[in-house]
């Protein structure tokens, strides 16, 4: 993965521990609205968090889809979910091009209730 990719899939990965862990879901259908709003992130400020500036949310997503299909390769669900238009509240529209990424508020419920993610991806 690009170095950016990289930075952007540890800071997901300490969101979700720091996060949706502690909140000890035992499946997707345990994950109710509140969860997914305090689970997710906006784009800018996840690239804010992973150093590369807020500016960058405009071009990270090619950096999730990268995410999106090491999650596929390994049989996670796509920790990228997590990521979503601050106005919105829901990811863009390229969102379900991405390798595992076909039903968000499905995905979102399946990654905040998975407990199989590394700490960190290299």
């Amino acid at each position: 993965m690009k170095s950016e990719s990289v930075a952007i899939a540890n800071t997901l990965l300490r969101r979700h521990t720091a996060i949706c862990r502690p909140l000890g879901r035992r499946g997707p259908d345990d994950v109710d609205n509140d969860d997914i709003n305090h689970s997710t992130i906006s784009y800018s400020d996840l690239c804010d968090q992973a150093g590369l500036g807020r500016e960058f949310a405009i071009a990270c997503k090619d950096c999730l889809f990268e995410i999106a299909e090491r999650c596929e390769e390994r049989g996670w669900p796509p920790i990228n979910a997590l990521a979503v238009n601050a106005t919105s509240l829901y990811p863009g529209g390229g969102y379900s091009e991405a390798p595992g990424c076909r039903d968000w508020p499905n995905d979102v419920k399946r990654v905040i209730a998975f407990v199989g993610y590394p700490d960190e991806v290299q």
